[in-house]
C-alpha cells in the first residue's frame, strides 16, 4: 500500500475537496468515464459524490479513477514539454529550457497544457 493510501486511512484527517476523473465504469454510480467530480475527505472517512463512506484511496489504487492534478505553467521542469502560439498564428510544441523565450512565453500567457489547449486559446483571440 503506498503512503497516500496510508495517509488517508488515518483517523481525523482534513483533507478538503479533491477532484477525481473516473477511468473505468462503476456499477450503480451515475458517474461517466471520463468525467471529472469533487469528493472530500474529513474526520477519517471518505466521501465520494453520491456515495457515502466509498474509499477514494481504494478506489484509485485499484485503478478506477485518478486524481485530477491542476496543471500550472509556471511549475515546469527542464524538459517538460508544452504548447504555444507562434507569431503565425502555429500551434507548436516546445521543451521547457527555461531560457529566455520560455520565461517570455510565460509572462505572456502563451504556455499550455496541450494542443487543443493551445487552439482554444487562439480561436478566442481571432474571434475577439
Amino acid at each position: 500500500m503506498n503512503m497516500m493510501v496510508l495517509k488517508l486511512l488515518e483517523k481525523n484527517i482534513e483533507v478538503g475537496n479533491m477532484k477525481y476523473k473516473l477511468l473505468k465504469p462503476i456499477k450503480g454510480l451515475d458517474w461517466k468515464v471520463g468525467e471529472e467530480k469533487e469528493a472530500s475527505r474529513r474526520d477519517g472517512g471518505i466521501y465520494a459524490m453520491e456515495i457515502r463512506g466509498v474509499d477514494i484511496a481504494l478506489l484509485e489504487h485499484c485503478g478506477f479513477i485518478e486524481e485530477v492534478k491542476e496543471w500550472k505553467a509556471d511549475e515546469l521542469n527542464l524538459d517538460d514539454e508544452y504548447w504555444f502560439i507562434d507569431d503565425f498564428g502555429l500551434c507548436k510544441s516546445s521543451i521547457w529550457y527555461n531560457d529566455d523565450p520560455d520565461k517570455f512565453r510565460l509572462k505572456t500567457n502563451n504556455i499550455f497544457q496541450s494542443e487543443a489547449d493551445a487552439e482554444k486559446r487562439l480561436k478566442e483571440i481571432m474571434e475577439s
